[in-house]
């Protein structure tokens, strides 16, 4: 039986790096526009120190300024670790309700979860 186990992918470390800045938009700068920028944040940019989702902007796409980052395309949020991140503002809701608790919690329910989202068992009518 571990006989049939035998085949591996082998790949070489230049081929993983060179996978890496493919997916990651850092193999070549992308033109300025809002397509651009939602492809460069399409997994949220870390923003944590300010504005260092502006940079990971810089290194993606050509022509970033200082006030990109507030382009209508994309938007701000907290994300894991009380972090902001700067993200596609059309992924916002999956960004965003990704961060709630899979369960309410009491009080919290009522503020934050869309009754949609809320157990069966808790949803209000």
């Amino acid at each position: 039986m571990a006989d049939s186990v035998q085949s591996r992918l082998r790949v070489t470390r230049k081929q993983i790096l060179a996978f890496r800045r493919r997916v990651g938009a850092l193999d070549e700068r992308m033109p300025m526009g809002s397509q651009s920028l939602r492809r460069a944040a399409w997994a949220g940019l870390q923003d944590s120190m300010p504005r260092a989702a502006l940079l990971s902007l810089h290194a993606r796409v050509e022509g970033v300024e200082s006030s990109t980052w507030e382009d209508p395309s994309l938007a701000q949020l907290w994300g894991p670790r009380y972090h902001t991140y700067v993200v596609a503002k059309r992924d916002f809701a999956l960004f965003s309700l990704g961060r709630l608790p899979t369960t309410p919690r009491a009080g919290f329910e009522q503020s934050v979860w869309p009754s949609a989202c809320m157990p069966s068992s808790t949803a209000r009518e």
